[in-house]
């Protein structure tokens, strides 16, 4: 029942150069409070957008932070609050798989099958045909999250056609 701001930040021009995540409050006696603050994937360079979802049974939303690694890669960051820890922990195992969302710096998470559940783009690649005249494509896989797992849930084929 209490407001609170989250903020999400990449400050190169520190010497850390690391992205934030912070969220903070307003205590009864209207002081400003850090409640958490969570480093983001050391990679990012900037942020691109943030998105939420509250799945059916869950009290916190879900956050997912679309950010540049590169000039041509993006990656993910999926986080949820845990009343328990009073922290924001990740959805995805980033240590163990930490390119799991890696792809195209021009895709973003969205819900694009209209249920209310935010889907992560990945661009995986499709096998060449034996047939030379036929110009290559990826496939472009919509998942979303599930016990720490991304579930595809769409698929596009995406055809790359040379002139």
């Amino acid at each position: 029942g209490n407001k609170q701001l989250l903020i999400a930040y990449s400050n190169t021009n520190r010497v850390s150069e690391r992205a934030t995540l912070k969220l903070i409050g307003v205590s009864d006696g209207d002081e400003i409070l850090l409640i958490n603050e969570m480093i983001l994937d050391s990679r990012i360079i900037s942020l691109s957008a943030i998105t939420s979802d509250v799945p059916l049974g869950n009290i916190s939303p879900r956050l997912y932070i679309d950010a540049q690694i590169s000039d041509i890669q993006s990656i993910t960051q999926v986080l949820e609050w845990n009343a328990e820890l009073r922290k924001f922990v990740s959805l995805i195992n980033d240590t163990a798989e930490p390119d799991i969302t890696l792809r195209s710096s021009n895709l973003l998470c969205k819900d694009i099958d209209g249920d209310g559940i935010i889907e992560i783009p990945l661009r995986k690649p499709m096998s060449e045909s034996i047939n030379s005249d036929t110009s290559l494509g990826y496939v472009l896989e919509w998942c979303e999250i599930s016990d720490s797992k991304l579930v595809p849930q769409e698929y596009y084929v995406v055809k790359v056609f040379f002139c």
